[in-house]
């Protein structure tokens, strides 16, 4: 069972305890009557406080006097009246015009008390305290609870109380009407600034001034006039419970445990929302804790707070037997009038949720609630010291009735500190057994705080893993709470907000889509506590899904043609025609077969595609038609069967002529020499048999090729010549390449530039090790601009783009594309220019597209 204190709500944490009330000696489980308590005496006392400690403070107005604003008064000019000053007890007639004095005292040190149980009397709507001086001058305080303190305030309430009557009866008002006008108007004489007292007279009326300008008072003054007790309220003068959207607090909790053992916590409550209670429904404002009860589990509570107190709903804890009873009841009354006492519950024949006495039954309880606003303190906690502390008693009475007999009582006495416009910074609880000793229960004290937008000591930070984010990709943030210790506060939930939702939105988890190119700014916010604003660029990168395997750019029409294997669920067997400015489909050719390798004439009127038919090695399509004209054979063989293509590359000027480097299927090492075709007819000179060519790459004339081994440890570079007859082998030496000729040399992924007329390295680009695997980087070079652009793939969470300048082949700039690839595990491939300033690769194994400009480098 969840302790029977659950349900005391003080708005920002709920106290966890298990009471076992068979365990304690002397318990009602054996039938033993509860112990027998003296009769409490009913005494009231108070101060007697006026300007200067006089009743009658007659003084000529000065010049000096008159410049003294009649907007500031009150409190700081009181002092005691001096000793010996008479005290009447006295009670109104029925319309409160005359008085019948019932007892006098006189002060001492500036106090006074009555014993109204010896004077057969009682708190009462027409009881009074009254001190009276010459010339007519009187202070006057209704006795509605033990303490009754005359000044100048009591004086202003008293006048309102009457003057709300309008001559009516006294009997109009009922004491708790009564002692919640005296509150109210206490609260806002002591938590207004109304400077420096100078006369009763003045400090009455700025006092009542001040409460003519509260609305909600002054709706409850004429609610309360007429017959009957009113439903409307003062409302919570000073805001000792703030009920903000996004205020939040942070608590140190220190709970006993057995014998002298305790355990800490910290628990963090947030003003999280409006929503449903879960039993009732009822729109209640949402108090989220993170720690309620010291096990990490995170709990909401349910309240809703009017003129007249807060009204508690529960929280969506099942174990808790006893809230779910109550709720909905009572957890604070308005205004918190020092000295009074107000019940909040009296339920009986509950069911206490456990069997204490042994007999399989449940036993039930009676219970009643209190609250008692004591006195200001000043309280130090790790959150500031605060001089104005209001002291609250909550006491809860639970009468456990046994099923076997008997009766015990227990008590739990929840003291709270409540400071106005912050809510609880302290709270001790404590509980008694029967009459036996009190038990310290908890004890939690503010660290830190922030309500309504003031307070400190808690602050927000947002990471991000890059500063850019792909149009149209996401990016995960993550924000975390720290107390002013730097230690991290778990279980929050945070909202986020972008500054320009048309560059990028975020969604409430934290992921950011790029919408439009351009910057802004996101942060998140937890309550009224905002974090730092972390800049994204959208970047003019897109990423599409798209299953592919072969890429290649047709410059005159602006297309990008990509092959889509056998097994791709979105347009399998096709030939795709692509858009990169838009990133959108504009038409497909259907190849069958298993399309891979492209490659384009360079008149761009046919573009050749590798195929897997059982006959078939390489399929035409006459982009002038859409269709195919051509599919032929690169050849068999007797173990393996059709040959395959490795690669392949039109003949500069020869649109029908295709150079292929061929591969066996199943045989290792798989290459099966190098052959030209002419519009599918083969020419009788190939590769020598023995050079390894998978990769083929022509050089500045038609004639000239330069082929590579992928295959091998070592590699070699061939130089080959085109004839009539076919491929002729001119040399052989240096190294392999996996890369693109340009201007006389070849650029290969793995950062070395190669001479292929002398076969020797002659530069290597800048930042790339070639101790480094260099499978997974992709490069490719820009004549137009001299520029060189190698991606490095071999880490995919710290992919980047590299720039060269192609003659110096210094690194002109450097392109972060992690966030692009979050989560791709794939292997970039294809990497080709598009456009003036485009660059496109797409991703082996995660089946991606990826379209960016080179503006991302600036």
């Amino acid at each position: 069972m969840k302790d029977a204190a659950q349900f005391l709500l003080s708005l920002t944490c709920v106290v966890s305890l298990i009471f076992s009330i068979s365990s304690c000696g002397g318990g009602g489980g054996e039938g033993a009557p509860p112990p027998v308590s003296t009769a409490t005496q009913a005494i009231v006392s108070g101060t007697v406080q006026a300007p200067g400690g006089q009743v009658a403070f007659f003084k000529e107005k000065s010049f000096k006097d008159l410049l003294v604003s009649e907007a500031y008064a009150v409190l700081t000019g009181l002092t005691n009246v001096p000793d010996s000053t008479i005290v009447q007890l006295a009670r109104l007639d029925a319309n409160a015009s005359s008085i019948s004095v019932i007892s006098t005292t006189s002060t001492s040190g500036g106090r006074y008390s009555f014993n109204l149980t010896a004077l057969g009397l009682q708190p009462a709507n027409d009881l009074i305290v009254r001190v009276a001086g010459s010339g007519g001058k009187e202070m006057r305080a209704f006795v509605v609870g033990t303490v009754a303190d005359i000044n100048p305030a009591s004086e202003a309430a008293y006048q309102l109380t009457v003057q709300s009557l309008n001559g009516g009866p006294i009997n109009n008002l009922t004491l708790q009407e009564v002692s919640d006008i005296s509150g109210a108007v206490g609260l806002i004489s002591t938590l207004q600034d109304l400077g420096t007292a100078i006369s009763i007279d003045q400090t009455v009326g700025l006092i009542k001034s001040a409460v003519r300008n509260n609305p909600k008072v002054n709706e409850f003054l004429a609610a309360a006039a007429a017959t009957g007790q009113t439903t409307v309220g003062a409302g919570d003068i000073g805001n000792f419970y703030p009920f903000e959207q996004g205020s939040i607090w942070r608590y140190r909790v220190t709970r006993s445990l057995s014998g002298s053992e305790t355990a800490s916590y910290e628990n963090t409550v947030l003003v999280s929302g409006q929503g449903p209670d879960p039993w009732k429904g009822v729109n209640s404002t949402i108090f989220s804790q993170s720690n309620a009860d010291g096990d990490g589990r995170p709990e909401n509570m349910y309240a809703v707070k009017d003129s007249s107190g807060i009204t508690s709903y529960g929280s969506v804890d099942l174990d808790d037997n006893i809230t779910h009873q109550l709720t909905p009841y009572t957890a604070v009354h308005f205004p918190l009038t020092i000295g009074v006492s107000v019940q909040l519950i009296e339920r009986s024949g509950l069911d206490w949720g456990q069997d204490e006495d042994g007999d399989v039954k449940n036993e039930t309880f009676n219970m009643k609630l209190f609250q008692t606003a004591l006195e200001y303190e000043s309280i130090s906690t790790n959150a500031g010291t605060f001089p104005t502390a209001l002291r609250v008693e909550e006491k809860a009475v639970f009468v456990v009735i046994f099923s076997r007999g008997g009766d015990a009582t227990v008590i739990q006495t929840n003291t709270l500190w409540l400071v106005p416009n912050i809510g609880l910074v302290k709270r001790s609880i404590q509980a008694q057994v029967e009459a036996g000793p009190l038990q310290p229960i908890l004890t939690e004290e503010l660290t830190s705080y922030v309500v309504n937008g003031k307070g400190g000591g808690l602050r927000l930070e947002v990471t991000a893993p890059s500063p850019s984010v792909t149009l149209g990709g996401t990016l995960q943030l993550v924000a975390k709470a720290f107390d002013q210790s730097n230690n991290p506060i778990p279980a929050l939930g945070f909202t986020w907000d972008s500054s320009n939702h048309d560059i990028v939105t975020i969604n409430q988890t934290g992921e950011v889509t790029g919408v439009n190119l351009g910057q802004a700014s996101v942060h998140a916010s937890l309550g009224s506590i905002i974090s730092n604003d972390v800049p994204v660029t959208v970047q003019d990168i897109r990423v599409i899904n798209l299953e592919t395997s072969d890429l290649i750019y047709d410059g005159s029409r602006q297309y990008i043609y990509t092959s889509v294997p056998t097994g791709a669920s979105v347009n399998p067997d096709r030939i795709l025609v692509i858009n990169p400015e838009s990133g959108t489909i504009v038409r497909t050719i259907f190849v069958g077969d298993n399309p891979g390798k492209l490659a384009l004439s360079d008149n761009h009127q046919y573009l050749y595609v590798a195929v897997t038919a059982p006959a078939v090695s390489v399929r035409r399509i006459n982009l002038l038609t859409g269709q195919i004209d051509l599919s032929f054979s690169v050849g068999t063989n007797i173990v393996a069967g059709q040959l395959r293509v490795d690669d392949m590359e039109v003949i500069p000027g020869s649109p029908q002529s295709l150079v292929v480097a061929r591969m066996y299927i199943g045989i290792s090492p798989r290459y099966a020499e190098t052959a030209i075709f002419d519009n599918g007819v083969q020419r009788p000179n190939t590769a020598p048999f023995g050079e390894s060519i998978n990769i083929l790459e022509f050089g500045a004339t038609a004639t000239k090729l330069y082929g590579a081994d992928r295959e091998g440890t070592g590699g070699h570079l061939s130089s080959l010549s085109i004839g009539p007859s076919g491929l002729n082998l001119v040399g052989t030496g240096c190294c392999s390449f996996d890369g693109r000729f340009d201007t006389g040399l070849i650029y290969s992924k793995d950062g070395r530039i190669i001479d292929p007329e002398l076969r020797r390295i002659v530069g290597v680009l800048p930042g790339v090790s070639l101790l480094e695997s260099s499978n997974d980087n992709l490069i490719t070079t820009d004549s137009n601009k001299g520029r060189v652009y190698l991606l490095k793939g071999t880490n995919d969470l710290d992919r980047q783009l590299l720039a060269f300048d192609r003659t110096s082949l210094s690194q002109i700039g450097a392109a972060s594309l992690s966030s692009s690839f979050t989560h791709l595990t794939g292997v970039p491939s294809s990497l080709i220019l598009w456009g003036t300033d485009g660059l496109a690769f797409r991703i082996e194994g995660y089946n991606k597209l990826v379209l960016l400009r080179t503006s991302i480098f600036h």
